[in-house]
């Protein structure tokens, strides 16, 4: 028992830190195809898709995390041409505008 309560914690961590090396990357590829797709260079990083104070999708998240889901993996061509025509945070610019004056396409008026 006492040496389970020694490597518990440890095990935790490495889980935790594994975990998020996985999750990172995943962000890490989309924003890669994001800047790609629209080329912009998105200055939010991963506040593009997050909110600031979690991890939780923004508006623009939440767009792109329904159209990934309803058009699958195999068509991202196609998610991110229908994104880009979006407001995501209604407040009357197009995703794509926004991205292209380095505004956040999931923040009104950001």
């Amino acid at each position: 028992m006492k040496l389970v309560q020694v490597l518990q914690p440890k095990y935790i961590v490495f889980t935790c830190v594994l975990g998020l090396s996985f999750q990172s990357h995943g962000k890490a590829v989309y924003l890669g195809m994001l800047q790609s797709a629209y080329q912009v260079q998105a200055p939010q990083r991963c506040n593009v898709c997050h909110s600031t104070t979690s991890l939780a999708l923004n508006s623009f998240g939440k767009d792109f995390s329904s159209l990934k889901r309803e058009l699958g993996n195999e068509r991202l061509p196609e998610v991110w041409k229908q994104l880009a025509d979006l407001d995501s945070d209604k407040d009357g610019i197009s995703n794509i505008q926004e991205l292209l004056k380095s505004l956040n396409p999931g923040v009104p008026g950001r």
